[in-house]
């Protein structure tokens, strides 16, 4: 009987050890998903800096224009990441490229500046410079 009585408190003993353990790797496994979740908000305030991810060059550029123009544009770059405003800041002489090339800009793909956790408008200059292939 005696035997008994120690084999099942022994028992006993061991499943409230092993149930012990299960839920202190349960709390540790939630605490490093906590901590991974901090540093990922934490990653998002981080500072970043403007990217253009993807670039637009004129197509179908029609008319008379010559070899090795330039058109310099100032390109305004939301914080939406839309372009929203293009003007033409020094003109290559040829209408056709200056349309082209505004047309282009607007189609350009970027990551807008974040600074203290918000997104960034920004004003860049661009330039296309016309070669014929």
């Amino acid at each position: 009987m005696k035997f008994k009585v120690l084999w099942l408190f022994s028992v006993l003993f061991l499943t409230i050890s092993l149930a012990q353990s299960a839920a202190a790797q349960t709390n540790d496994s939630n605490a490093q998903s906590t901590d991974k979740t901090e540093r990922k908000a934490e990653e998002k305030v981080k500072d970043r800096p403007f990217k253009i991810i993807k670039n637009s060059f004129p197509r179908n550029i029609g008319g008379n224009c010559e070899q090795g123009i330039l058109v310099r544009l100032r390109v305004t770059f939301h914080s939406s990441a839309k372009v929203t405003d293009v003007e033409v800041a020094s003109t290559s002489g040829c209408e056709y490229f200056d349309r082209a090339s505004v047309e282009a800009a607007m189609k350009i793909k970027f990551q807008p500046a974040i600074k203290n956790g918000e997104a960034q408008t920004t004003v860049k200059a661009v330039q296309y410079t016309f070669r014929r292939i």
